[in-house]
């Protein structure tokens, strides 16, 4: 197991692996992995998962794409996840001793800050409180956590919006499928409906539901509340299929949100969408993103179109109102893909190897200016004059006057901190 690196204002990542991989065993057979892949001013951040299926090999690869993701977005922090593996149903009881226990494990990598964990695939708010409390942190008061399902879903949706734009699909009656109709795939599924898109499959771990004709999304979402993942036995008017047949069904949008590989080996000459906009994280290894790219399908990878989960905290911290980030995220996520789309159109390549060259980049320049950090925030502004021009110079050297503005009412301050943010983030 490697070391995590003291606390300095640097980034860093290890090409060779993970910063570190914290092991943690638990009560009734459970085991809990934290992976740290890359730190940003000693800290790294990714969400918390439980699943009966979770594996180590699995945490590694989702916290490289959390990297991935914070890197695509001109963001230095570090990309982290954490899994348990719980193949039993828990009573209330028992998931609570079980967080704490997995929180006690992490102990001072959660006390010091090492590693800030949110919500995932299988796990809420709570448990996040019930990990802090094993590592000995009480919070005073609640802290209401912004909707990170819906926020994950806004970016897919705004992604989507900029793909359908660029290939001259309208979206108005565009036939869609949902894999997964989880905390990110429900919340698509309302978006989609909003816009008048025609929603023909969906998925859950129980089965698949398939209508060319439609389905009814107001329908679904009233089963999904009954229901859960058993809606589809409840569906009717409709062809109930096995839930790896979804793909195979024509659609000009396809949207996973459950899992990881979901595209694969075995389903990727079925494939008949020409739009992939992922919602959950690792859907594709590269070669089958290559794949699709010479069958003609964009693809758009996780770590591109479904940043909206983690931004929405950044965002709020930094005082933005709900209406607000949805807006900020909208916009900002169509202008990103957009000017993805055009360059790798340019280049003659995917929108994926294209992405990666903008993460290796970035994470290139995050190394240059770190070192200029440590001398000193003139040392810096002239790293990113050197690398990025004037204006990121300029941008530099007033951040630090107006950033206390973000969240003021009306004001030039506040105006042009916004500004400064959006560019850095969503700038080509």
């Amino acid at each position: 197991m490697n070391t995590v690196q003291s606390k300095k204002k640097i980034w860093i990542k290890n090409d060779e692996g993970p910063l570190l991989v914290k092991e943690v065993y638990l009560q009734n057979n459970t085991c809990g992995w934290l992976v740290v892949d890359s730190m940003g001013n000693g800290q790294a951040v990714g969400g918390m998962r439980l699943g009966e299926n979770i594996t180590l090999d699995e945490v590694k690869e989702l916290a490289a794409e959390m990297t991935q993701k914070f890197s695509f977005l001109n963001l230095p922090i570090g990309g982290a996840k954490a899994g348990i593996c719980c193949p039993n149903p828990l009573s209330e009881k028992e998931r609570e001793e079980l967080f704490f226990s997995f929180g006690k494990g992490l102990g001072h990598l959660l006390h010091e800050k090492t590693y800030l964990p949110g919500a995932d695939f299988g796990t809420y708010p709570v448990d996040i409180q019930w990990l802090s409390r094993g590592a000995g942190i009480v919070k005073n008061g609640h802290e209401e956590a912004p909707d990170a399902g819906f926020y994950t879903a806004v970016s897919v949706f705004s992604a989507l919006q900029a793909a359908s734009s660029f290939l001259g699909i309208p979206l108005a009656g565009a036939r869609i499928g949902i894999q997964g109709l989880g905390k990110v795939g429900l919340k698509m599924l309302q978006l989609v409906y909003q816009h008048r898109l025609k929603v023909v499959g969906v998925s859950t771990r129980r089965g698949a539901l398939y209508s060319s004709g439609g389905l009814d999304p107001e329908q679904l979402l009233d089963l999904a509340d009954r229901y859960g993942d058993e809606l589809v036995f409840h569906y009717h008017n409709a062809l109930c299929i096995p839930c790896e047949d979804l793909f195979d069904q024509d659609m000009e949008i396809l949207c996973p949100c459950a899992g990881i590989y979901p595209i694969h080996q075995g389903n990727i000459d079925k494939i008949k969408a020409k739009i992939i906009v992922p919602g959950c994280n690792v859907a594709a290894t590269p070669e089958i993103e290559d794949r699709l790219f010479h069958r003609g399908i964009t693809f758009l990878p996780g770590f591109v179109c479904n940043s909206g989960g983690v931004l929405c905290y950044l965002l709020s911290n930094y005082g933005f109102l709900d209406e607000e980030i949805t807006n900020f995220l909208t916009r900002g996520i169509q202008q990103k893909v957009s000017s993805l789309l055009v360059k790798a159109k340019k280049r003659g390549e995917s929108p994926a190897t294209t992405a990666l060259s903008i993460v290796k980049e970035n994470q290139e320049r995050f190394v240059h200016e770190s070192e200029a950090r440590l001398k000193g925030h003139v040392s810096l502004g002239l790293a990113r004059f050197r690398r990025s021009g004037t204006k990121e110079m300029i941008r530099t050297a007033l951040w630090p006057f107006v950033q206390s503005a973000l969240s003021d009412s009306i004001s030039l301050r506040k105006q042009m901190a916004r500004k400064i943010l959006f560019n850095r983030l969503f700038r080509a």
